[in-house]
């Protein structure tokens, strides 16, 4: 998450919608109604995000493409270290029918 000055903000997010835990799975469609769980980013205490899965879909996020987010002002590349902003343009950004991201869910979700 950015702070006011544009810098790294790393939180707990005790009080935010968003709960430390909090995750999003980016998925892949497969033959028939099969669904193939690729990666998982997971929202973590110190406010930045943990990807767990594909190492090529890691590496390509993490360090060589990033996600750009297309502001009213002009696009802005968001990271793993953007934490609860980068789970949520995971969703617009993989949106296809073939690579999909999905909502973001509770860590409760996952436990189960």
């Amino acid at each position: 998450m950015l702070d006011e000055k544009g810098g790294h903000a790393h939180t707990e997010n005790k009080d935010s919608k968003y709960p430390v835990g909090c995750f999003v799975d980016l998925c892949e469609s497969g033959e028939g109604d099969k669904i193939h769980l690729r990666l998982r980013c997971t929202l973590k205490a110190d406010g930045t995000v943990n990807m767990v899965g594909d190492a090529e879909l890691i590496e390509g996020l993490r360090l060589k493409d990033g996600i750009i987010v297309n502001t009213v002002s002009e696009p802005t590349k968001v990271t793993p270290q953007d934490g609860v902003r980068f789970l949520i343009a995971l969703k617009a950004h993989f949106s296809s029918p073939y690579l999909f991201a999905t909502e973001i869910k509770s860590p409760e979700v996952g436990a189960q």
